[in-house]
């Protein structure tokens, strides 16, 4: 979050000007709360009581994620609540999407070689243009909820585990064997 608000957004915030930044998180600590900047309308909000209005409220998740594994939850919500989430490939993992050739269907911003001030310069500039762009936002947002709801389709990922489990049930006693 910090380098967030102290790298990133004011570079949003000198081109956007009326957008404010809002950080969700759980047991948010004295420190965290302290990072707001209402000169820059950012917001450390710590927790929201419904995830579902907080993301109703708001057209991208920002998530310059730099480290973890697997899915992140925050990113899949974003897609099925209709946001567009601008993220790193940390974030991005796991969510490729086959219609596209196996490009995430968000806004992906790869660091570069440039250091940090060149990937905060870059990771300002992909949320100034997903949220001017409406075109673009439109588009992205299209193509994840598409994307989302096909691939956590609980119908075709049921009969997919039920194949799964059928298929190695009548393989079993082989595998036993070996």
């Amino acid at each position: 979050a910090r380098w967030l608000i102290e790298e990133v957004w004011p570079r949003v915030h000198a081109v956007l000007p009326d957008v404010e930044l809002r950080i969700y998180g759980a047991s948010p600590t004295p420190a965290d709360m302290a990072m707001s900047n209402p000169a820059i309308n950012a917001v450390v909000a710590g927790t929201c009581g419904s995830v579902e209005k907080a993301m109703r409220q708001h057209r991208l998740l920002v998530a310059p994620l730099r480290y973890g594994a697997g899915l992140k939850g925050k990113v899949t919500d974003a897609f099925h609540h209709g946001l567009v989430p601008v993220t790193t490939p940390v974030g991005a993992e796991g969510l490729e999407d086959a219609q596209l050739g196996g490009s995430f269907p968000g806004c992906l911003v790869d660091g570069g070689s440039g250091g940090a001030e060149e990937d905060a310069k870059r990771f300002a500039e992909a949320c100034v243009k997903m949220y001017s762009d409406e075109q673009e936002w439109r588009n992205a947002q299209a193509c994840g909820l598409r994307f989302i709801s096909q691939a956590f389709d609980a119908a075709s990922n049921s009969a997919e585990l039920r194949d799964f489990l059928v298929e190695r049930w009548q393989t079993l006693d082989g595998a036993r064997r070996c």
